[in-house]
C-alpha cells in the first residue's frame, strides 16, 4: 500500500507539536502538588533565558561577594567580634556554648593538631549537595593545608558517583550486594557512611587457594593525581568490617606475582585492618575473599597525623535515616575514627514548595541529633541549614516559601540539642540566591536552581572553612595562644582541581 504524504510527515508533526506545547508551558506557572507528588514547571528555554529576581542583579553579587574574611585586630574580643566582618545570622551559632566559646571540643582538637602534631577528624553527613566530596574536598583542602594531613580519609566500597568523584579514583567489581538505610531495614548493620556492603560468597575449595583472588568481590582507590595535593598520597590503610569467618581474608595485590594476606578474623560488630606504609602510597587493590556473609564498612585512606574530613553522602536522603543506624556500629567506628566533629547538612529532600509544616522533620532530626550524642559524645555537632531552592512563580524564578521556614525548623532542631548552626540559605544572600547564582559569570548554580554546580561547591566549601578557620582564630586568641591577626593577610583563593 502506498504511504500518504500525511503518514510520511506524521512523526515530524508530532515532534513539532510536542516542542510547541512545552515552549507554551514554559511561560506559565505549571507546578502543583497531588498527594506526596510533587510537579514541578515546565521550562525548555530555561538554559537561555535570564531568571527574573526581583533582587540585586548578578553582576553587583559578584562584585560584593568576598568569600573570605579576617578577624578584626582591634577592638575587644568577645562573641560578637566577627560582626566586623560577618554579617551575624551568617556566622556559625552554637547553641550549646558557654562562655568558653563554640565548638570548644573540635577547636582544642584542632589546636593539639596544630601544636603537638595529633589528629583531628570531621564526620560530614549530607545528601546530593555533596555527593562526589562536593562541597567537603574544598573544606579537606583548607585544613589539611593549614593543619597537615595526607589522604582523603573514609571511602565506601562502592558508590554511584565514583565516576564523577576528583578526589579519589575508585573502582570495584560488580560482585558487591550494596545495602542503604533508604531501605528502612532495622535488621542490616548500615555504617556511617549509611550504606554496607557484602562481598561474593566464595566456597572454601575457591579460598583455599590464594591464587584463585581474582574471582573474588575487588575494590581498589587509587590517590588522584589531578586533585589537590595533600589527596594525592597516603601512608595508612585502614579496613572496616564486621563479623567474620577466621577463613575468611582479603588480598592486598601489589604486583602481578607480590600480594599481602589480611585475615578478616574479628568477632566484634566493627573491626579494622591497619596498614602502616602500606606497599604503595598511591594505591590499594583489595580483593575479598570470603566463605560466608561478611559485613564490610568501608576503607579509609589517611596518616597518622593532620585533619581528615569523612564524605558520607547518601542521594535522597532527609538525614532521618540516621537514626537507624545501630549504636554497637556508631561506636565501634567512632572508637578507631575518632571523631571530633559531626557537620548534618541536610534539608533539600524536604523542601518542597507547598510545605508549610515541619513539625514532623524537626522531631525527626532532634532524634538523629540525640542518636549522634548518645554514641558520638566527644564530638561537637554543626547543623548546616538548608540551602536557597527556588522555583517559578508568576513567571520568575524566586525562593521556594518553604525554605525560611524549614530554615528556622533546622534553628530549632540546634536550640533544642544544644549544638551548633549555619543559617546557609542566609551565607548565600538569603532570598533569591540560588538564582543570582545561577545566573552569575561564571555560573555557581545548575539551571534546576536547587543544585549547585562545581564551582558553587567550592565556594560554598571555602564559606564554610573561612567560618570555622575564623572562629578558630578567635578560639585562640580568647586564650592569648596566637598573635592578632593582620588584616593586610591576603585572601585566600580558591584552589581549581585539575579537570
Amino acid at each position: 500500500m502506498k504511504e500518504s504524504r500525511f503518514q510520511r510527515f506524521r512523526p515530524f508533526i508530532l515532534v513539532a507539536l510536542v516542542t510547541a506545547i512545552l515552549f507554551s508551558l514554559s511561560f506559565f506557572d505549571t507546578s502543583y502538588k497531588f498527594g506526596n507528588i510533587e510537579f514541578r514547571n515546565v521550562s525548555v528555554i530555561s538554559d537561555i533565558t535570564s531568571a527574573k529576581s526581583g533582587s540585586d542583579s548578578t553582576n553587583s553579587f559578584l562584585k560584593n561577594f568576598k568569600p573570605f574574611v579576617l578577624l578584626p585586630d582591634t577592638g575587644s574580643l568577645n562573641a560578637d567580634s566577627l560582626r566586623k566582618v560577618i554579617d551575624l545570622d551568617a556566622r556559625i551559632i552554637d547553641y550549646g556554648a558557654d562562655n568558653q566559646g563554640i565548638l570548644l571540643r573540635f577547636f582544642t582538637a584542632l589546636h593539639s593538631c596544630e601544636k603537638d602534631e595529633k589528629k583531628a577528624r570531621i564526620a560530614y553527613f549530607g545528601d546530593s549537595m555533596i555527593e562526589g566530596d562536593l562541597v567537603t574536598q574544598t573544606v579537606r583542602n583548607y585544613f589539611q593545608k593549614k593543619f597537615g594531613g595526607r589522604g582523603v580519609g573514609f571511602v565506601p566500597i562502592t558508590s554511584v558517583v565514583s565516576y564523577f568523584r576528583k578526589s579519589v579514583v575508585h573502582k570495584f567489581s560488580e560482585n558487591w550486594n550494596t545495602k542503604s538505610v533508604l531501605d528502612y531495614s532495622s535488621k542490616t548493620p548500615y555504617g556511617l557512611s549509611g550504606f554496607v556492603f557484602y562481598p561474593q560468597v566464595l566456597s572454601k575449595s575457591v579460598i583455599a587457594s590464594e591464587l584463585n583472588y581474582k574471582q573474588a568481590s575487588m575494590v581498589t582507590y587509587k590517590a588522584a593525581q589531578n586533585s589537590f595535593a595533600n589527596v594525592r598520597d597516603f601512608s595508612k590503610v585502614v579496613i572496616y568490617y564486621g563479623k567474620s569467618d577466621t577463613s575468611s581474608y582479603v588480598v592486598y595485590e601489589i604486583g602481578d606475582s607480590t600480594r599481602l594476606h589480611l585475615n578478616l578474623s574479628g568477632r566484634k560488630a566493627v573491626n579494622e585492618i591497619v596498614i602502616n606504609n602500606p606497599p604503595s602510597h598511591y594505591q590499594a587493590p583489595l580483593y575479598f575473599m570470603v566463605d560466608t556473609t561478611t559485613e564490610v564498612f568501608g576503607v579509609s585512606l589517611e596518616s597518622n597525623t593532620g585533619v581528615f574530613l569523612d564524605n558520607y553522602s547518601v542521594r535522597g536522603t532527609s538525614g532521618l535515616p540516621l537514626s537507624s543506624i545501630s549504636p554497637q556500629v556508631i561506636q565501634g567506628l567512632n572508637r578507631s575514627l575518632e571523631y571530633n566533629l559531626i557537620v548534618l547538612q541536610f534539608g533539600l529532600n524536604v523542601s518542597g514548595a507547598e510545605t508549610k509544616d515541619f513539625a514532623w522533620y524537626k522531631a525527626g532530626m532532634i532524634r538523629v541529633v540525640r542518636h549522634l550524642q548518645a554514641y558520638m559524645p566527644d564530638a561537637d555537632i554543626l547543623l548546616v541549614g538548608v540551602c536557597d531552592r527556588s522555583y517559578k512563580k508568576d513567571m520568575k524564578y524566586q525562593t521556594m516559601p518553604s525554605i525560611p521556614l524549614l530554615v528556622e525548623a533546622q534553628r530549632e532542631v540546634a536550640k533544642e540539642t544544644g549544638i551548633a548552626f549555619w543559617n546557609l540559605y542566609a551565607a548565600m544572600g538569603g532570598d533569591s540566591a540560588m538564582v543570582r547564582w545561577a545566573n552569575a559569570k561564571p555560573a555557581l548554580a545548575n539551571k534546576d536552581y536547587t543544585h549547585v554546580n562545581g564551582k558553587g561547591a567550592d565556594t560554598l566549601g571555602l564559606m564554610l572553612w573561612n567560618n570555622l578557620y575564623n572562629e578558630y582564630l578567635l578560639f585562640k586568641r580568647r586564650r592569648e595562644l596566637a598573635p592578632p591577626v593582620s588584616v593586610s593577610e591576603p585572601e585566600l583563593e580558591i584552589e581549581e582541581v585539575i579537570n
